[in-house]
């Protein structure tokens, strides 16, 4: 740009803003990162000619935008290639300021002064640009006896407020403002050790809320516990609650997934041990392993509060095969004593018995293969004689000798007459 020409213009217009002024005052705000109108109207009448239109910010008098002669002029560097007029609209009296990618640093107020090169009056309006930041998500967690609650990123200034029944704590809030102009907020509460305990017969939920001037925004603690896995899967439980937004965490920072209305968004990193999201806001997770050890938060958001479930995941993977390896062997072991006492044991109570029903069943069966490797003729005669030797018929009477003739040397035929006889005589001579 001709800077002498912005300067001799800059004589020409100053003069003029000096003569009677018209003031009206208005409040605008917009969220951080978005585009914003600050809003400027000025009378025009049908014979004015030459339009000035001037923005500036206080303190300093910042030039944030100039127009006049029909073009857009010189500008702060802070704002160069983010301000705009609708210039087709200057003529109709409309000086309104088109700002894009608001900062905190555009927070304050601003001065916008029109008018024409040949009218008396200057018109001068004041805006009050407000900068806020939407709500995040509010973490509220238990470490160890103390209750935390924190949330990151806010502007302006965040207050908070604990609600938790009929305790009484000690209460340490620090709030912390970044380089980037945002705050971040941490609250804790402790017991004291005196103190009431709340009424186990109502359901007191403890609770935070964070706010700013320009909302709030309230975190309950529905639930928390631990839940110990010895495989690869989980199930983590979430309220079943039917609300516009639901996000799951992991160690407070990571966001596993986000979903609003019926749309979800894995967060690609999860994507491998996310199951599924079911319909009442429960997450199933697959092939786990250490690394996803850790705290797991589930956030139910509504408009103006936020419901926080706690899981504590602790995955014994390697432990549990350890312990079952163990578990087995040591089952393994005892069995075998079992049978091995009673092995012995059935040992004991044949110790008596057992050499002669061993004897018995060898003498018979060494018989019966001896009889099996001689000849049949051998066998009849063998067989014989060893019964009448070995295996005599108790049944059968026992007879005396046959008794030879001295003549012939023959056996003579006893006859029981005569044997009768010889008994009879025995007994006479008794």
């Amino acid at each position: 740009m001709n800077k002498s020409l912005f300067f001799v213009s800059s004589v020409l217009i100053l003069p003029a803003l000096c003569v009677g002024t018209s003031e009206e005052v208005r409040e605008v705000s917009c969220a951080l990162g978005t585009n914003c109108i600050l809003p400027c109207s000025f009378h025009l009448s049908s014979y004015s000619s030459h339009p000035f239109i001037y923005w500036l910010k206080k303190p300093g008098d910042e030039i944030v935008h100039s127009y006049y002669y029909q073009q857009n002029q010189d500008q702060d560097e802070a704002y160069r290639d983010r301000t705009a007029l609708f210039e087709g609209n200057i003529q109709r009296g409309n000086a309104s300021l088109w700002l894009s990618e608001v900062k905190v640093q555009d927070e304050g107020e601003y001065v916008c002064l029109t008018g024409t090169t040949t009218d008396k009056q200057t018109n001068k309006s004041r805006i009050f640009l407000s900068v806020f930041v939407d709500f995040g998500v509010v973490d509220l967690v238990r470490r160890g006896s103390e209750l935390v609650c924190r949330a990151e990123g806010l502007y302006p200034k965040p207050t908070v407020i604990w609600s938790s029944g009929l305790w009484f704590f000690e209460v340490k809030t620090k709030v912390h403002q970044r380089e980037d102009q945002l705050y971040d907020i941490t609250s804790s509460i402790t017991p004291q050790p005196n103190a009431a305990a709340p009424d186990p017969h109502k359901k007191q939920w403890p609770s935070c809320t964070v706010g700013t001037r320009r909302s709030s925004r309230t975190v309950i603690l529905t639930k928390e516990y631990r839940l110990g896995v010895y495989y690869n899967d989980a199930v983590l439980s979430c309220l079943d609650f039917d609300a516009p937004s639901l996000i799951w965490k992991f160690s407070q920072t990571q966001i596993i997934l986000t979903r609003s209305g019926s749309n979800s968004f894995f967060n690609e990193s999860w994507r491998q041990f996310v199951d599924r999201l079911t319909e009442s806001n429960h997450l199933i997770l697959k092939d786990l392993t250490k690394d996803q050890e850790g705290l797991y938060s589930c956030h139910v958001i509504t408009d103006t509060d936020i419901y926080v479930n706690n899981i504590q995941l602790e995955i014994e993977v390697e432990e549990k095969n350890k312990e079952m390896i163990g578990f087995r062997f040591v089952w393994i072991f005892k069995l075998l004593f079992v049978f091995f006492c009673g092995y012995l044991v059935g040992l004991y109570k044949l110790k008596l018995s057992f050499p002669q029903r061993i004897r018995g069943f060898f003498s018979r069966s060494e018989l019966r293969e001896r009889s099996m490797n001689i000849p049949v003729s051998q066998q009849e005669s063998w067989t014989e004689q060893n019964d009448n030797e070995t295996l005599p018929n108790p049944a059968s009477p026992v007879l005396p000798n046959p008794v030879t003739d001295t003549n012939t040397g023959e056996p003579r035929e006893m006859t029981p007459k005569k044997l009768s006889g010889h008994r009879r005589s025995k007994k006479k001579k008794h």
